[in-house]
C-alpha cells in the first residue's frame, strides 16, 4: 500500500517517486537508476550521484550503477570516489577494456601513474589497438618520465586525437598536475 506519492520535475525529466510500506526493492532501485542514468547522460553528475546512492542503498547488486556513479566522480574531480566505485564494479564483474580506462585516468587525476599504466596495460591487453589507452599510457608514462616509453604510444597512435591536443595533454604531464590533464580530457570530450 502505498502512503505517500511524490511528484518531481527535474532538468527537463517528470518523474514519480513512491513511498511505500514495504520493503526496499529492486524494482525501485530500477527507478532511480534510470533518473540517475538520465541525468547522466545530459551531464548533471551530482544529480546523478544522489539517485545512484539511492540504488546502491536499495539494490547493491545492480552493479552498473557503480561504473556510472564513477564516471560521474572523475567529471567532478572526486577521483578516488571514482575508484571505489570503479574497484566495486571490475571486482563483480567481466569487466571490459573500458572499465579499466576510467579507473586509470582517476589514477591519473590522483597523481598514481603507476597503477594508471597497470590499467592501460589491462585495457590494451583486452583491446590491443584502443587509442584512448595509448593515449592515457603515454601520459601516465610522462608523468613517469619514462619518456621514450611515451613517445612509443604516441607514435602508434592513429589519427582519432589532433596532434595539438597530444602535444598539450603531454606538457600537462610533464607538470605532474594529474587533475589538470583529466579536466583537459574531460573537456575535449
Amino acid at each position: 500500500m502505498h502512503k505517500n506519492i511524490a511528484l518531481g520535475v527535474g532538468a527537463g525529466l517528470l518523474f514519480i517517486v513512491l513511498a511505500c510500506e514495504r520493503e526496499r526493492s529492486p524494482e525501485e532501485a530500477a527507478v532511480h537508476y534510470e533518473v540517475g542514468y538520465e541525468f547522466y547522460q545530459r551531464e548533471m553528475c551530482r544529480e546523478a550521484i544522489v539517485e545512484f546512492d539511492k540504488v546502491v542503498d536499495l539494490d547493491p547488486d545492480l552493479i552498473d550503477v557503480y561504473d556510472k556513479r564513477g564516471e560521474c566522480h572523475v567529471s567532478l574531480g572526486e577521483y578516488a570516489k571514482a575508484i571505489d566505485d570503479f574497484d566495486e564494479y571490475i571486482g563483480r564483474t567481466d569487466p571490459d577494456h573500458n572499465s579499466y580506462v576510467d579507473r586509470a585516468w582517476a589514477y591519473i587525476g590522483l597523481n598514481q601513474c603507476n597503477k594508471a599504466v597497470e590499467d592501460f596495460n589491462r585495457a590494451l591487453n583486452i583491446y590491443p589497438k584502443d587509442e584512448d589507452s595509448l593515449l592515457g599510457r603515454a601520459v601516465a608514462y610522462t608523468c613517469l618520465e619514462l619518456n621514450v616509453l611515451a613517445e612509443q604510444d604516441i607514435n602508434n597512435l592513429g589519427q582519432q586525437y589532433e596532434q595539438s591536443f597530444v602535444d598539450e595533454l603531454i606538457k600537462t604531464a610533464k607538470k605532474g598536475d594529474g587533475g589538470a590533464i583529466v579536466e583537459k580530457l574531460i573537456q575535449d570530450e
